[in-house]
């Protein structure tokens, strides 16, 4: 089983209130990934730091994970410097 990321968990992360990937640890082998409305709102986040450190902070820690999609459309994902794009197979259940 592999885990999908809400914003809120991310959010926590940079105040310093938990340990993700303590968390994520705990998965194994299994993928993390964010859903693009997640890497969306992150990328806001990014945009609206308070400085430059906190914004390249913020960009490194979503970098690490996977954008989710479907099985087709959304290729402007693909077309972002770094970011790692999974989709879901077709016909998958």
């Amino acid at each position: 089983m592999g885990v999908v990321l809400d914003t809120s968990a991310l959010i926590e992360v940079e105040r310093g209130s938990t340990d993700l990937f303590a968390h994520l640890g705990d998965l194994g082998d299994e993928r993390a990934a964010i859903p693009a409305i997640v890497y969306a709102e992150l990328q806001v986040g990014v945009r609206l730091a308070d400085s430059p450190a906190r914004a390249r902070a913020r960009r490194a820690l979503i970098l690490g994970f996977a954008v989710l999609l479907g099985h087709r459309g959304e290729s402007h994902f693909e077309r972002v410097a770094g970011l790692k794009v999974m989709r879901l197979s077709q016909g998958a259940t």
